[in-house]
């Protein structure tokens, strides 16, 4: 309910005069300016009209930054060696990075029992210090899980996806798409990594499949194509923007990575017979 309030009457005596006239208005042209104003923004636009334009300007300073930088230091790119088949050189050419920790250490040691130069010197063989030396590196690798990540990744991988158009019949889809997951299944961080299945395979199954693909996470590496050599700066200033460039190198790497996986999910999905068949049944 509204409150009322009643005034009483005017005091004996009190008269209705007026003392000065209005002003008259003055109209005036208001400037986009001031707190209040940049309150207002924030508050009914989302709009922060000096930090965007502090954001801008700070953006177009480092890409001028970058490309001063990129013209003084540019010209240091690091120089590729050649790959060494640290598997083969160890004998286990065909177990790969599927090789066990345990499979690594057995395998050393054989060969160095086999390429000790002692062995080599009594076998007269010139070349066998270099055999030796080369066991030596494999080990110091594979041995140590972040040099075997990086070495592992920079092995030769096929990172293709199938085509729609591959599949001509049902029996194509499970033996071509299966044949690629199982490629890309080398990059999960989860050791426990489900199947594409078969026409037989429960639909909850199916759909789990694809629920772990879309979280797929990869431990896939790619410091090895860093092309810059921080060893090489001549200055803390040039190591920092090595290490720029080399981070940006990685992680477009990465997101292509991640992208190319998704769209094989999707795809997959979309051409998978057990899928088309759940949807034509809710239709």
């Amino acid at each position: 309910m509204a409150e009322v309030i009643c005034l009483g009457p005017s005091p004996i005596g009190f008269k209705d005069e007026v003392f000065s006239s209005i002003a008259p208005t003055i109209e005036k042209s208001l400037e986009e300016a001031g707190e209040s104003y940049q309150q207002f923004l924030e508050l009914y636009h989302g709009v922060n009209k000096k930090n965007t334009q502090t954001k801008e300007k700070q953006i177009e300073e480092e890409v001028k930054e970058d490309a001063e930088e990129d013209e003084k230091y540019g010209h240091k790119k690091k120089i590729f060696q050649a790959f060494e088949d640290y598997y083969g050189i160890l004998g286990l050419q065909n177990k790969r990075w599927m090789a066990t920790q345990d499979d690594i250490k057995k395998a050393y040691r054989k060969m160095v029992l086999e390429h000790h130069p002692d062995k080599n010197a009594q076998r007269g063989e010139v070349e066998g210090d270099a055999m030796f030396k080369s066991i030596q590196k494999a080990w110091e690798t594979l041995c140590d899980p972040l040099k075997r990540k990086i070495y592992d990744s920079q092995e030769p991988f096929d990172d293709s996806i199938p085509s729609a158009d591959s599949i001509k019949v049902d029996e194509d889809f499970y033996s071509i798409f299966g044949e690629a997951f199982k490629r890309f299944s080398k990059w999960s961080e989860k050791k426990q990594i489900p199947q594409l299945g078969d026409k037989n395979t429960p639909i909850d199954t199916v759909l789990d499949f694809y629920s772990f693909w879309r979280s797929f996470k990869s431990w896939r590496l790619y410091d090895f194509l860093d092309e810059y050599d921080t060893k090489e700066a001549e200055s803390r200033e040039e190591r920092r923007w090595m290490e720029r460039k080399n981070l940006k190198s990685r992680k477009k790497r990465k997101a292509d990575e991640l992208s190319r996986i998704q769209k094989l999910v999707e795809l997959a999905f979309s051409v998978d017979p057990r899928v088309i068949k759940l949807s034509l049944i809710h239709i």
